[in-house]
């Protein structure tokens, strides 16, 4: 999408998050954004923040991420890291599970933690954090079936030491598929919503207005906001040493950020790799 008729327009910015912090891109540095990350040609040498080149307007542009050059993680691997633990806790309820009903059929002492909070599966979920609203919603519901199943646990335990085994077996035959049913769903929910959750967005930026100079690729954009130059805090860019920030925008409606000193980042970032050859 083109934002030439912004460009025009003065003193408004491209607001972006990466991690707690909100920065800001001016506009009539910005050429246009589109969704073409998948498109992006990986480089032959790996170098850091450095993506590839992009084919965009007849001419190869350097590609660089945004959260990568600015020394701060990229919120997808984030939700990558999570998809990973959530993969790997699948098969903690049914492992439990398996523990229990050998433990009563063989009438041995059960080895696996009994309390919801001490096992692999609770520490992980009891020590869950996230500033992700619609995420923690969507863990949250992993408390409820997660506290069943210990709870079933311990009244089967209890059976088991009175000596009703084969009770205790029917009902755990009985109970656990739709236990395990509810944790199995709300994991792929939370697995999808992760998958689907964060869509990279290419930036592509101008010096002049007209011609491509190089992108960004940002985990998720916010708002285009009006800002007035009195707002700049220029001494909390000068406290940042090398960030290429140009200073802090006090904004009057509260919503305060970095705003990104593009020549400088260029500066810092032109010398990494090669000028491309021209697209064909």
């Amino acid at each position: 999408m083109s934002l030439a008729n912004l460009s025009l327009d003065s003193n408004r910015a491209l607001t972006f998050r990466i991690g707690d912090t909100l920065f800001g891109i001016d506009v009539c540095n910005i050429l246009a954004f589109s969704d073409e990350y998948a498109d992006i040609r990986s480089p032959t040498c790996r170098v850091e923040g450095f993506a590839g080149y992009l084919d965009y307007r007849e001419r190869l542009v350097k590609v660089f991420e945004c959260a990568t050059v600015l020394n701060r993680g990229r919120e997808r691997d984030g939700f990558k890291g999570l998809i990973d633990e959530i993969d790997q806790h699948k098969f903690y309820h049914n492992d439990w599970l398996d523990a229990l009903e050998r433990s009563i059929k063989q009438q041995q002492p059960f080895s696996e933690a009994c309390s919801p909070t001490a096992g692999s599966f609770g520490r992980w979920y009891y020590s869950f954090e996230s500033g992700e609203e619609g995420l923690t919603a969507l863990v949250e519901k992993l408390e409820d079936p997660h506290r069943q199943i210990h709870l079933l646990g311990d009244r089967l335990l209890e059976m088991a030491d009175k000596g009703e085994h084969s009770e205790a077996l029917e009902i755990l035959a009985f109970e656990r598929p739709l236990l395990l049913r509810k944790v199995d769903r709300l994991l792929a929910v939370i697995r999808n919503y992760l998958l689907t959750s964060v869509h990279p967005v290419v930036l592509h930026l101008t010096e002049d207005g007209l011609t491509p100079w190089f992108s960004l690729v940002l985990d998720e954009s916010d708002d285009i906001v009006d800002y007035d130059p009195d707002w700049i805090d220029h001494t909390s860019g000068s406290a940042l040493g090398n960030e290429p920030v140009s200073g802090y925008i006090r904004h009057r409606d509260g919503d305060n950020f970095m705003m990104l000193a593009i020549e400088q980042l260029y500066g810092k970032l032109s010398g990494l790799v090669d000028e491309p050859e021209s697209a064909h």
